[in-house]
């Protein structure tokens, strides 16, 4: 991995594409048949949880051309300090995971997450803040 913090924990089998663009922060958890595609930076804050079978993929299709015009194109991903993604979570690219919030299982995210907020859905949407 490009940088890894300390005490990370990988339970089981992962699956990590281009790992030299894939940093992962203090005390996160990464659970079995998680993939991790890196094509674009992809950043793993403090203390995030991953459940099982979730799938962050910095890489998309660009749609806004002919069929066989179409490329590949790649955008960050960056997931903050104390997320928790419930299992078999899609995250797409260009997505930021606010702080403290939390994804609800089966969700997938399309769009930017405020902090300290419960989204789920497909495509996810705010369900409710998660702040006292």
């Amino acid at each position: 991995m490009g940088n890894m913090g300390s005490t990370v924990v990988l339970y089981g089998r992962i699956i990590v594409g281009y790992p030299e663009n894939i940093s992962i922060g203090d005390h996160s958890r990464i659970n079995e048949g998680v993939i991790l595609n890196g094509r674009a930076p992809l950043i793993i804050g403090k203390h995030v949880h991953i459940s099982p079978f979730c799938a962050l993929n910095t890489a998309g299709l660009d749609i806004s051309k002919k069929l066989e015009e179409r490329n590949h194109i790649f955008a960050p991903i960056t997931i903050e300090d104390g997320v928790w993604l419930g299992t078999n979570v899609l995250v797409n690219s260009g997505v930021t995971i606010g702080k403290n919030s939390v994804v609800g299982s089966g969700s997938v995210v399309t769009k930017d997450v405020p902090p300290n907020v419960l989204v789920a859905g497909v495509p996810a949407v705010v369900i409710k803040s998660l702040e006292a």
